[in-house]
């Protein structure tokens, strides 16, 4: 799968990818694993052509404990990148499984 684009500054969120191109690629890496669902999840939505958000993001600071659960299946990456930005989270992976 394609990497996402950098992410933004404190201000603003990652804008989405506008390109066609960069979904169909995604669309096909993920057929295989996700056949029913890849080109739903993964096709190009509106919020590729929102205007960039203007408030700062969201910053979880407090004690509660999170459970993460993820399928490799799904865009792992994704959540690797919230259990480390979570205070002592703990993931729960569903190998080879795709997500719906």
């Amino acid at each position: 799968m394609a990497e996402p684009p950098p992410a933004g500054n404190a201000r603003t969120a990652a804008p989405a990818p506008t390109d066609p191109a960069w979904y169909r690629h995604n669309i096909e890496a993920t057929r295989t694993t996700q056949p029913i669902f890849a080109a739903m999840a993964d096709n190009i939505q509106p919020c590729a052509f929102w205007p960039r958000p203007v408030e700062f993001r969201t910053h979880v600071r407090n004690s509660v404990p999170v459970l993460l659960v993820q399928s490799t299946g799904a865009p792992y990456r994704h959540a690797l990148g919230l259990h480390r930005a979570l205070p002592e989270p703990r993931l729960v992976t569903l190998r080879n499984t795709a997500s719906t």
